[in-house]
């Protein structure tokens, strides 16, 4: 079952918009996978570019927020963790059981509820003080760092 990215999920920063999307099309990379009985090796595959690319996203969301004073920072950030606690866990149960189907749903259902429910509460406020507060800048720097 596909994941669709939404209009409604758009923060309004094209540049962290396209990130989301892009991990949308990962995580319906791996749903596609688990329907076509290719879902333990899209697993390891999946969390592989999580472990790089939400360290990379994160880590330029983070330094935006404190480069510009973002008040919620520090919620912010905490729910970063969370998600990279997530992987970890994830990656601790392939270790002991490996990329069975199991862990194949797990994962598909963990990333799945995480990723919208952190952009829908956690960074629509981040894309709004963006946008309140853009200027040349922001913009300059927003380039250079997504």
């Amino acid at each position: 079952m596909k994941v669709e990215w939404k209009k409604g999920y758009a923060i309004g920063v094209e540049e962290i918009d396209g990130q989301h999307q892009e991990l949308f099309a990962r995580l319906n990379a791996l749903l596609e996978g688990e329907e076509n009985g290719r879902g333990e090796k899209e697993l390891l595959a999946t969390l592989a570019f999580l472990d790089d690319y939400t360290k990379r996203h994160f880590a330029a969301e983070e330094s935006l927020q404190r480069r510009f004073a973002y008040p919620h920072y520090e919620m912010h950030a905490a729910e970063h963790r969370h998600f990279l606690r997530t992987l970890a866990e994830l990656h601790e149960r392939i270790a002991t059981s490996g990329p069975t189907a199991q862990n194949v749903k797990l994962a598909c259902h963990s990333l799945e509820s995480w990723l919208i429910t952190h952009i829908c509460t956690i960074d629509r406020p981040l894309g709004e003080f963006i946008n309140r507060n853009r200027n040349q800048e922001w913009e300059k720097w927003l380039r250079s760092q997504f």
